[in-house]
């Protein structure tokens, strides 16, 4: 029989977190609360994980779209969009924009669609694709050279969402709008994006580990079952999950990638069930 050390009823987060870390004999104890808290408690993890990924993401898109202001204020021609024209100063300019790899912004603005030929698209180093503004078009090109083409009204009411009475959009409008963006939005869609895929990816995770913990279990011959190891699973993994929000939070400012860590968080999570199933009575 397992004797009760710990007064779990009395834990909160911080305390749960910080005997999840420092404490793994309590993972018994820990594992006998309802099955809402425990995946309430995996859940504020992950959102911890989650968010701290979003808003690298978020900072990550900022800066880009600071660099593409800052390089289309120094390079982009002087332009205006009017009556359904594009016209601009210099009728020939590329530009690598600092957005999405790199893409290239192509300005051929005294031609049609029907002037671009394939010839001319396959020529193009468009390793990272491009966006062709022509007189009366906009084209986007993908890395495979498949294209989309927009009419300006369009391009502008799916990407720029510039709304202005008079219907005349110009080089400043244009730098503006991207000078303004909010990025709650952005934020949102990384945070939801990140916490489905690391959900799913630590639960395999979690999973495994337990499954690693029943089989030493059997050998051991300790008294434990195999809900109960996913359950200590549960909070093995407090501290790999908060590793790898650090991690990635060092990863972006010091561009510095390992590229095996999450597999070392795995390991820590067994490591700590280990400990734990060591600190359990043989059968009798």
């Amino acid at each position: 029989m397992i004797m009760n050390y710990y007064n779990i009823d009395k834990f909160g987060l911080f305390k749960t977190i910080g005997y999840s870390i420092t404490k793994p004999g309590a993972y018994i104890e820990l594992s006998k609360q309802k099955k809402i808290r425990i995946i309430s408690y995996l859940w504020i993890l992950l959102v911890i994980l989650a968010a701290t990924v979003g808003m690298i993401y978020t900072h990550a898109l900022k800066l880009h779209y600071g660099a593409l202001a800052e390089k289309l204020v120094n390079d982009l021609p002087e332009m205006k969009y009017e009556n359904e024209q594009f016209t601009a100063e210099e009728k020939d300019v590329v530009i690598d924009a600092e957005l999405y790899n790199n893409v290239k912004l192509i300005f051929k603005t005294d031609m049609e669609k029907e002037d671009i030929t394939e010839e001319y698209i396959n020529s193009l180093d468009n390793q990272k694709g491009a966006v062709i503004f022509l007189k009366s078009s906009v084209i986007i090109l993908d890395t495979e050279n498949n294209e989309e083409e927009y009419s300006y009204q369009d391009f502008n009411d799916k990407y720029l969402k510039i709304n202005k009475e008079d219907g005349i959009v110009d080089k400043e409008d244009i730098v503006a709008r991207i000078s303004k963006i909010s990025y709650i939005a952005y934020f949102f869609n990384y945070f939801s994006a990140f916490f489905m895929l690391y959900g799913f990816i630590i639960c395999v995770e979690i999973i495994l580990v337990a499954f690693i913990s029943w089989i030493l279990v059997k050998i051991l011959k300790k008294d434990l079952r195999f809900k109960q190891l996913l359950k200590m699973s549960v909070y093995a993994f407090t501290l790999p999950i908060l590793l790898l929000s650090v991690y990635l939070i060092i990863s972006y400012i010091t561009k510095v990638n390992l590229y095996y860590f999450q597999v070392l968080c795995a390991v820590i999570g067994l490591i700590y069930m280990l400990i734990a199933i060591k600190k359990v009575p043989t059968k009798a």
